[in-house]
């Protein structure tokens, strides 16, 4: 037995909007110092943080399930949350392309990663609630 949570925008059902956003300098200083590139090409690195648009499902464990008091007849529920309410809840992660020939770099981009185990303790925090913004805590 799983007992999921599925996380939508609003009444509507839309998929859970995380904000893309642009990289600048910052992200060009990152991924020059995790590839241990001071002179990498700035026209190899995105300048954009592609948005994470999903419905994002979360497992709880049995504990969980019991405190939130959302699944006593049954395995799942759904939380709506406002668009873009989920943003602090993401990590930028670091995508290099390589020449599978060469392992010449051809490109740095990035990608947002939603950190469930944070959604999970904030919407503990928050009361397990089923209209939920988190960007209120």
């Amino acid at each position: 037995m799983e007992f999921k949570v599925h996380f939508t925008c609003g009444k509507s059902g839309s998929p859970v909007d995380i904000d893309h956003g642009e990289s600048g300098l910052a992200y060009l200083d990152r991924a020059r110092a995790e590839l241990l590139l001071p002179a990498l090409l700035m026209d190899l690195v995105s300048g954009n943080i592609p948005r994470l648009w999903e419905f994002p499902t979360l497992t709880l464990d049995e504990q969980t399930a019991r405190e939130s008091g959302q699944f006593g007849s049954r395995c799942q529920t759904i939380v709506n949350v406002p668009p873009n309410s989920m943003d602090s809840f993401t990590i930028v992660q670091t995508i290099v392309n390589r020449s599978d020939e060469t392992g010449e770099i051809l490109a740095v981009n990035w990608m947002r990663e939603l950190v469930k185990e944070r959604v999970v303790e904030a919407w503990r925090e928050a009361g397990f609630p089923v209209e939920w913004n988190p960007a209120d805590e």
